[in-house]
């Protein structure tokens, strides 16, 4: 399950603000803020809502990693020529 730093540095890849990502996740601005902030405990199922939004918008979350965006390396940069 991803954590709240995560889910913030995803949206950070894409360039999306707590409002795009709530309202593309369809969930409340609270719930984020709580989950980022670690403030509040975030049910399981809400924090695979945000990561399969996230993952739709093409960040990908891997293992002991911080998220990147589909097809980059681990340097940063984009695979492929």
């Amino acid at each position: 399950m991803i954590t709240g730093a995560q889910v913030k540095a995803a949206r950070a890849l894409l360039g999306w603000s707590q409002m795009k990502l709530t309202i593309e996740a369809e969930l409340a601005l609270q719930t984020l803020i709580g989950l980022e902030t670690g403030r509040r405990l975030t049910r399981a199922s809400t924090i695979a809502k945000f990561q399969k939004t996230l993952e739709r918008a093409g960040v990908e979350f891997p293992k002991n990693e911080p998220p990147r965006l589909r097809g980059a390396n681990a340097k940063g940069g984009k695979t492929g020529k």
